[in-house]
């Protein structure tokens, strides 16, 4: 009960007719151009021997600010030459310290004073401060000028 041959019958039976190919060959050829291509791509470089494009432009640019950095960073740990920038010691405003003494403390304030070779000292007192004359006011010269401290008992002695 076989019906009329099939579009696949009549193609297997073409099959069975041509010579078998050599398959060992064909797999070798296959496997040989698989390895060539894995290698290939498996293939690595180091990373400093990579060739890279970079645009000249590009390069200079980065030349350029780092150059530019590095001048910046390094100006500021250079001596400077200009000669404003350096402060005399015995300039007016060379020195401003401002010490909150207690009054029991003042005879030991001006004691170091005297001791210390300073030029002008100014002494700022409160503004709640009060005094009485004590003496004749003196005009001394500024080379003669030595302070010294009061001593407490002879303050109720006049």
């Amino acid at each position: 009960m076989r019906s009329e041959p099939t579009n696949g019958d009549a193609l297997s039976a073409l099959l069975k007719t041509l010579p078998m190919p050599n398959v060992q060959a064909a797999r070798g050829r296959v496997a040989s151009r698989i390895d060539s291509t894995l290698s290939r791509r498996n293939h690595s470089y180091a990373w400093w021997k990579r060739a890279v494009a970079v645009p000249l432009p590009a390069v200079a640019a980065v030349v350029l600010v780092v150059g530019s950095l590095a001048v910046v960073t390094m100006s500021g740990f250079l001596p400077s030459t200009d000669a404003s920038a350096h402060v005399e010691p015995d300039a007016a405003d060379a020195l401003d310290i401002k010490v909150h003494v207690d009054a029991s403390h003042t005879a030991d304030l001006l004691d170091w004073l005297n001791e210390q070779d300073v030029g002008n000292v100014t002494i700022q007192l409160p503004d709640s401060a009060t005094f009485d004359v004590l003496g004749e006011p003196v005009l001394v010269r500024p080379e003669e000028l030595l302070i010294e401290p009061i001593d407490p008992g002879e303050e109720g002695s006049e």
